[in-house]
């Protein structure tokens, strides 16, 4: 039998880093890895920013993370023997003089320093106003290093190039036996794979695919990063890596036609330059729905602990966690709240993150602090749910005879009040209703909706068991779908009438407003079918119409300029 400290799954970006922690800390381990199983970290850029450019405001951690890292990845280098590491400005192509003021505001606020640089013109191969400097930032060579560690871990012969097997753990006198290892703990690092494993699939991991196309150009000449809409890193001979694509349904590992379209529409937008395609890559990342990490140890199985959800800021955040990681395995050093897997309760319990507040109808709401995020409007959520979903939904279509579905069952407000509604006039209603996080009794049991809705009926409805059938009165039969609408299929012959989409709101939640969701809602419908929403934004409305809906934007509930409705209106 064979001693270890730790038993490492995985070697992407999350294992590379941390078994790398431990081993310079006199930490004894083994790693086990797949090599089949190809890391994200492998066709990731590596590129590390301290900004982030959709709303101009610093990274999360920012300025801490920089400062780990600036010491950690040289010592890795010297520790490999390689360069991996580089230091290099990125510059962010402004797209007009609203863009130039909204930076140089920034910089005089000094709410990014030392990250937001000066302005430039820019360069003459590339498309833009201006371009910015972000200082701080640059990339890691992640091929390089992974390849790296992995040839230092077998030549020290601390590599199992193996599928881990789940069924040969054995948990004895507070150790785990592997096969011929036995260890103090097993540390899972494994990505997106994690959602396979028995004892942390329970984690709420929200995968996003991305792609990546590697161009090859003899005119273009740049030797800087830039970044509009997408990443342009230069590779060297000629060479530039251009991505990246987000999605959210097809997780694959399958580079498409669809993604190499996407990022050469994007590229046009960007350089001035012929170019031809000569790679294209796929990889999924593991994304959290609270977009933090996930390190801690398991809330029954004390031997098993995690490493994962490091998402699109792999190589920013990795070393500094996987360092607060080992002082908490190693020193019971508490983790921060923000990335302890405690976060989520006792195997998945999300309600730890919820707090009921009462909104300004008097009825309450649920904010939910993972997404910083709340289930209807402060506003009110009666109001809101009766402007948006009765009156501007199942009073404008006016029929007797309707099939719903709403996306987002949540606190069952929306089907409660249809119900309501449904007996006062007298309406023959089939509503169905998706949720893939449903709401726990001991959150359920606290809420109250300002006497519009009777206890007994709001506990009725939340009682009926999942994914069948109920005729909860001889005119309203109600299904609640416990899936991911992302995987569902509609069954037909039920066509929609009426969609209430309800979903978190699009900086929250944009894997539910894309472009083959709302495709997939439009299928469902009949001619003249109506969506409506609480949303209003421009994004929103070019993807509805993108899918062939009539758009049109209507007055919004209280707190609410506008909101959106959407017609199915086909050419007979």
């Amino acid at each position: 039998m064979v001693s270890k400290d730790y038993i490492i799954v995985g070697n992407g970006i999350a294992g590379t880093i941390l078994s790398y922690t431990l081993l310079k800390n006199n930490k004894d381990i083994i790693v086990v890895a797949n090599p089949e199983k190809k890391p994200a970290s492998k066709v990731a850029a590596g590129i590390f920013n301290p900004i982030v450019f959709k709303r101009l405001v610093k990274s999360w951690r920012a300025d801490e993370l920089i400062n780990f890292n600036l010491k950690f990845y040289p010592e890795l280098e010297t520790f490999l023997g390689k360069s991996t590491f580089h230091t290099s400005p990125i510059y962010k192509v402004l797209k007009s003089e609203s863009d130039s003021k909204i930076w140089q505001q920034r910089i005089d606020e000094k709410s990014c320093a030392p990250f937001l640089g000066d302005q430039s013109e820019a360069p003459e191969k590339i498309v833009g106003y201006q371009t910015a400097k972000v200082n701080y930032s640059g990339y890691i060579d992640l091929t390089k290093l992974l390849d790296a560690h992995s040839d230092y871990l077998k030549k020290k012969q601390l590599i199992i190039k193996d599928n881990f097997d789940f069924s040969k753990m054995v948990f004895q006198d507070g150790k785990i036996q592997y096969q011929n290892i036995l260890a103090d703990k097993v540390i899972f690092c494994e990505g997106y794979h994690v959602i396979h494993n028995p004892y942390f699939k329970w984690l709420p991991m929200k995968l996003t695919k991305g792609e990546t196309i590697t161009i090859e150009s003899k005119d273009l000449k740049l030797n800087n990063l830039y970044s509009k809409d997408i990443f342009l890193l230069p590779k060297g001979n000629n060479q530039y890596l251009v991505g990246a694509t987000y999605e959210w349904e097809k997780l694959n590992e399958q580079a498409t036609e669809k993604g190499k379209r996407t990022l050469a529409e994007k590229l046009e937008r960007l350089i001035k330059s012929s170019y031809k395609i000569i790679k294209q890559d796929a990889g999924i990342r593991p994304t959290v729905r609270d977009r933090r990490p996930l390190l801690g140890i398991h809330p029954e199985h004390k031997q098993l602990a995690v490493f994962n959800g490091l998402g699109t800021k792999g190589v920013f955040v990795a070393p500094y966690f996987a360092n607060a990681l080992y002082h908490h395995l190693e020193n019971q050093t508490p983790l921060d709240s923000e990335v302890d897997i405690n976060r989520f309760g006792s195997k998945g319990d999300i309600d730890i993150n919820l707090q009921i507040i009462k909104t300004k109808d008097g009825s309450h709401t649920i904010r939910d602090h993972s997404l910083n995020e709340t289930y209807h409007s402060i506003h009110g959520s009666v109001r809101e749910a009766q402007h948006v979903f009765i009156k501007s939904g199942l009073e404008y279509i006016n029929k007797k005879e309707l099939n719903i579905f709403e996306v987002g069952f949540g606190t069952g407000l929306n089907a409660c009040l249809t119900f309501i509604e449904s007996q006062k006039r007298q309406l023959n209603i089939r509503y169905d209703t998706i949720e893939k996080y449903p709401l726990n009794n001991s959150i359920l049991d606290k809420l109250n909706f300002s006497n519009t809705i009777s206890k007994k009926l709001f506990n009725k409805i939340h009682k009926l068991v999942w994914n069948i059938d109920h005729q909860i009165h001889p005119n309203f039969q109600l299904k609640k779908i416990r899936d991911d609408l992302i995987q569902y299929k509609f069954n037909q012959p039920y066509n929609y009438d009426l969609i209430f989409f309800d979903a978190f709101a699009p900086n929250k939640q944009a894997e539910m407003w894309t472009e083959n969701i709302f495709q997939k809602i439009f299928d469902s419908m009949p001619n003249n079918g109506t969506l409506v929403t609480y949303c209003a934004k421009g994004s929103v409305k070019r993807t509805l119409k993108s899918v062939g809906f009539i758009v049109e934007a209507i007055p919004g509930p209280p707190g609410k300029r506008e909101m959106i409705r959407a017609t199915k209106l086909l050419e007979t």
